[in-house]
Formats: C-alpha cells, sequence, structure tokens
C-alpha cells in the first residue's frame, strides 16, 4: 500500500490548494491547510482561507482597524485608503496614537486641560478637570472672552479702560489696572480705606467706614467731619468746619480754622468766644470791667447829649429875646421916621 504526500506549500484531497501561511514560513499541514506559524496577513481560520472580519486586520486578524466614521481598512496592512485614520490616531495605517497634548483627527488638535494634558482625550480633547487658563469650552479649543481670563476663564479682568487683560494671568500690560484695584494681575482691590487708581487717595467716610474702592463715595453713613462732596474728598470751606461742613469758624485774627474739629491752633478765640473749639459764648458779668467801661461810655453820650440840647434850647431863647428887642427898638424909633417924612415931603412941596 502506497501513501502519497502533498508536496510543500500544497495541500488537501488532490494538493491542488496552496498553503496560505505567513510569508517567512509557507508550510502548512497538508490535509487541512493549517499554518503552524499563523496566517497570512488578513486571513483566519483552520485553512487560513477567511478573510479578516470588519474592523480588523493583520496576522490573524489580531489588529483593529482606525479608520474615520468607522469605515473598513485594508484587511492586509489596515490603511485606511478613503477617508484617513479616526480622530486620534495618526500613522501610514492609523495605528499610532496622538502624543501628549494632541487630539482629533490627524491629531491636529492641542489640548487645554489642567492641570495637565494627560487628562485630555486624545479623540474629543475633552479635559477631565477642566480647562487650562485663558481657555473653556467642551474640549477647552475657544480661548476666554475679552474681559476674562484664568481656569475655565473664571476671573474677570479689571485694566484700566476697559481694557482686555492677558487671558492666562490677568495682567493689564497697557494702561494697568482701573481705579479700585491693584496688584500684578489687578485682582486685588484696593485695602480698606484706600481708593481709586493705583489705591492713591485715602476714604473720609463717617465713623471710620470704609468707601467705595473703585471711585471713594461714602454711601451709608456720608462724609466725615470737615469734608464734603460726592466722594468726601473736598475739604470744608475757609470758615467753616465739622459735619457736612455746617459749623462756622471763631477764631481770633485768623478766619479760618482747622477744618475738621474747629480748633484754633494758631490763636486763640474770637472776642466773645471760648472753650476748645471757640464755640462757648463768654459770659459778661454786670460788675466786670467791660461792664464798667460801657457804662462809663453810656454816661458820656448822655451828658454830651444833654449838653447840646442846652446849647440848642440857649439859642432858641436867645433868638427869641433878640427879636423882641428889635421890635422894641423900632417902634421907639417911630417919631422920628415920621418927623424925618414930613419934612422931606415939605421939601417936596416947595420945590
Amino acid at each position: 500500500m502506497e501513501i502519497y504526500r502533498c508536496g510543500v506549500f500544497w495541500f488537501g484531497d488532490q494538493c491542488d490548494r496552496l498553503c496560505n501561511c505567513q510569508p517567512h514560513n509557507h508550510n502548512c499541514d497538508g490535509i487541512t491547510g493549517d499554518c503552524y506559524y499563523g496566517c497570512r496577513s488578513g486571513f483566519n481560520g483552520t485553512d487560513c482561507y477567511t478573510e479578516c472580519p470588519e474592523g480588523t486586520f493583520g496576522f490573524s486578524c489580531n489588529s483593529v482597524c482606525h479608520c474615520k466614521n468607522e469605515s473598513s481598512c485594508n484587511k492586509s496592512d489596515g490603511t485606511c485608503d478613503v477617508q484617513g485614520c479616526a480622530a486620534g490616531y495618526k500613522g501610514h495605517n492609523c495605528q499610532s496614537e496622538c502624543y501628549y497634548g494632541e487630539f482629533g483627527e490627524g491629531c491636529q488638535g492641542k489640548c487645554h486641560c489642567y492641570p495637565s494634558h494627560s487628562d485630555c482625550n486624545r479623540t474629543t480633547g475633552h479635559c477631565g478637570r477642566g480647562c487650562y487658563a485663558g481657555y473653556t469650552g467642551d474640549n477647552c479649543q475657544q480661548e476666554c472672552d475679552t474681559g476674562r481670563y484664568h481656569v475655565n476663564c473664571q476671573k474677570i479682568c479689571h485694566c484700566k479702560n476697559q481694557e482686555s487683560c492677558n487671558k492666562v494671568d490677568g495682567t493689564c500690560d497697557t494702561l494697568g489696572c482701573e481705579p479700585g484695584y491693584q496688584g500684578r494681575s489687578c485682582d486685588r482691590a484696593c485695602e480698606t480705606g484706600r481708593f481709586g487708581e493705583k489705591c492713591q487717595f485715602f476714604c473720609h467716610c463717617k465713623n471710620a467706614t470704609s468707601c467705595n474702592h473703585a471711585n471713594g463715595t461714602c454711601d451709608e453713613y456720608g462724609c466725615a467731619a470737615g469734608y464734603k462732596g460726592d466722594n468726601c474728598q473736598e475739604e470744608c470751606a475757609t470758615g467753616r468746619f465739622g459735619d457736612k461742613c455746617k459749623n462756622e469758624c471763631h477764631c481770633k485774627n485768623v478766619f479760618s480754622c482747622n477744618h475738621i474739629n474747629g480748633t484754633c491752633d494758631e490763636s486763640a478765640c474770637a472776642a466773645g468766644y471760648k472753650g476748645d473749639i471757640c464755640q462757648e459764648t463768654v459770659d459778661r458779668p454786670t460788675n466786670s470791667k467791660n461792664q464798667r467801661s460801657s457804662n462809663g461810655l453810656l454816661t458820656g453820650v448822655i451828658v454830651m447829649a444833654v449838653i447840646c440840647a442846652a446849647v440848642i434850647l440857649y439859642a432858641v431863647i436867645a433868638t427869641v429875646k433878640g427879636h423882641r428887642w428889635y421890635r422894641r427898638l423900632r417902634q421907639g424909633m417911630n417919631p422920628f421916621y415920621r418927623i424925618t417924612e414930613v419934612s422931606k415931603q415939605t421939601e417936596d412941596e416947595r420945590s
């Protein structure tokens, strides 16, 4: 009895089927076609003549395709001839994952994840713990809007004239901070008691309360004593002091006093006033020197008035008496005037 065996690289009942084994070893079982070292790339099965299922390729179909839209790849080498690689993969057969910090189709996207790019999903770019400073959105690809900055764009810029700040750290490189803020990132409000640009102004609010750190207004209690105006920066006008500048100064030879408490620092109180702030009127007893002086002056005035009245009266009396004396003299001279007139008349008749 003779036994026949198929030749090298052939198998089957008639030895008419070619082995479909890996290139480096084409030998297979002469009856079943089973390859001792695995099937040729793109095939599997007992006789290595069954093509790889959809989505797989390579030796014994052990590799997975990564083509865009889940399209099929070349079952031998895994290349995606039509649409290219799926998001998150690259390479000639789309088997290389995106590098650290990359994502998306062709790994063209750049990750912006906080605190590390290792949190970035290589397919979608989604960041598990939020976006890096200066970015926002589902996959942290959108830059912060104007006026915002920091991680997930959660902070507000405070640049002068509403200028945009650095979207990462909030710095205002050109004009600096807006009134009421300070610090490298302009993120710190002025300390209590100060306000304005570079926090250079002092608050003047009643009861030492703090003012608005931007414009200095004292919303609750109003201005402190000695100050007025919209933001309580204007001192009381000369000669006035105190709450709402409603009090009047009373300083000797000096019209102005301390605009806060009314004290006369360089001189004493004006006449008629006393006290620490010269607001108390002076009491004037009747037996005081000033009172005696006033009484003497009044007496002198009265005496002078009496003398003047006496002189006037004397003049009137003298005038009246003089008039009477004149009348009497005239009456005494009347006979003489009559004789003179008769003599003159006789002379006229003779002539």
